[in-house]
């Protein structure tokens, strides 16, 4: 009997679903609609359905007040932070408006704040009926200006796949004048 609940708790130990989001390695500043955005890309590295995934993007960087430079935190208001279902991958954007702690800010200024762009995600995956939890982070190094990802989209037999491993592909853009 000892035997036998010992196997039970340790198959259940590592037998636990364990998520497999992938993030791109790097985020992108660029012309976005009408304006700038602050744009990043995770996708799904498992053939299951995470559904009801929300997504948050906090900002923290040193700013100078006075005589004294303080640590701040900014939650980044995104163009959609909730999506009903993520199957292949997705775009988070921040659109960069007059109101974002990021606005009319050069890529020198961006580095001197020292940055971290911190990625909390949140969704549930009805195969093992569990909710999932991802997080990563970017530091000023990681970000890419003027620059847009490369699609990472393919067709085999009437099927959209994607090429999980180009998630990072981009290529530079003119910047406006």
């Amino acid at each position: 009997m000892y035997l036998a609940l010992a196997a039970g708790l340790l198959f259940a130990r590592f037998s636990r679903p364990v998520s497999k989001i992938v993030y791109s390695k790097i985020a992108l500043i660029a012309p976005y609609r009408n304006l700038t955005g602050l744009m990043l890309r995770l996708a799904n590295a498992k053939e299951n359905i995470l559904f009801d995934v929300s997504a948050r993007v906090l900002l923290t960087m040193t700013v100078e007040e006075g005589d004294v430079n303080r640590r701040k935190f900014y939650q980044l208001p995104l163009e959609m932070d909730t999506i009903n279902m993520l199957a292949l991958s997705w775009t988070v954007v921040h659109p960069i408006d007059d109101d974002s702690p990021l606005a009319g800010m050069t890529q020198e200024e961006f580095d001197k704040t020292n940055p971290e762009i911190i990625v909390l995600l949140r969704g549930f995956n009805n195969t093992f009926s569990q909710n999932i939890h991802s997080q990563t982070s970017y530091k000023h190094y990681d970000v890419v200006w003027d620059a847009k990802f490369k699609s990472i989209f393919t067709s085999k037999k009437g099927k959209t796949m994607i090429e999980v491993h180009r998630l990072d592909e981009f290529e530079h853009i003119a910047h406006p004048t």
